[in-house]
């Protein structure tokens, strides 16, 4: 969909209701997009940081926070965390 502005490094998508959020490993944040009726369009909405996550890939969401979990591209070894972020 079209949001207007390029989303860097898309790995976990999740939506909820009009919302999609998108997990952009590449920055370390997760971009809420609003989503138009038909899905055809959207808008960024909120942007989280993923504070001390070095490559956040796949989410999921209980209640009103969104958990991350943490890749570590970058070293094979663990351990491996998953990060809450606060939804608004």
């Amino acid at each position: 969909i079209d949001v207007g502005v390029p989303l860097v490094g898309n790995d976990g998508l999740i939506r909820r209701g009009s919302t999609l959020y998108v997990v952009e490993n590449a920055l370390a944040q997760i971009s809420a997009v609003k989503i138009s009726p038909d899905g055809s369009s959207g808008f960024v909405d909120q942007v989280y940081p993923v504070t001390g996550s070095e490559t956040p890939t796949t989410a999921g969401i209980f209640g009103n926070a969104l958990y991350a979990a943490d890749a570590r591209f970058g070293s094979m070894a663990g351990p491996y965390k998953v990060f809450r972020v606060d939804l608004k």
